[in-house]
């Protein structure tokens, strides 16, 4: 059983608590497991903390409020319009530079492609041409001439 020390001592389970404070289950959770936050154990296991021991970590004002954490939401500013508009075109713009990414790449692929293919063809060429330059065909007396020469020569 929980201990009541008088009347003016609340217990709140820590989700009542997370509500009144404005933080999470799980923050309060971990302030009591770190120690920093004083819970009790009703004979269920269920936590529960004492208002005085918000009030001590700062979690809650003498009135009762949050500490630091207002009732209403913070307002929206002003330029929010604007902002999401230049959102929305940063988005677009991003998409584009994405695609024009794709396409490079995609290019720098294809001009890979037909770079390797162009020195496999540069390299079967200079093979051709060594063979040649090593062996080179013989001609007969005839064929040696000068072609405006063989002209004269019978033909036969």
């Amino acid at each position: 059983m929980l201990p009541r020390t008088g009347a003016a001592m609340e217990l709140l389970t820590l989700t009542q608590a997370a509500e009144r404070t404005g933080t999470s289950v799980k923050a309060l959770r971990s302030r009591a497991d770190r120690g920093t936050l004083t819970v009790e154990r009703n004979h269920q296991g269920v936590r529960h903390v004492g208002l005085d021991a918000l009030h001590a970590v700062g979690l809650m004002t003498d009135r009762g409020a949050p500490q630091g954490n207002p009732a209403t939401p913070p307002r929206q500013p002003d330029n929010l319009g604007p902002l999401l508009a230049r959102l929305e075109e940063l988005a677009a713009e991003a998409g584009r530079y994405r695609l024009l990414t794709e396409q490079a790449e995609s290019a720098e692929e294809r001009l890979t492609d037909q770079l390797i293919e162009a020195r496999a063809e540069v390299l079967t060429l200079k093979q051709q041409l060594a063979q040649a330059q090593t062996s080179p065909k013989r001609r007969r007396w005839w064929q040696r001439a000068d072609p405006a020469q063989a002209e004269l020569l019978p033909s036969g």
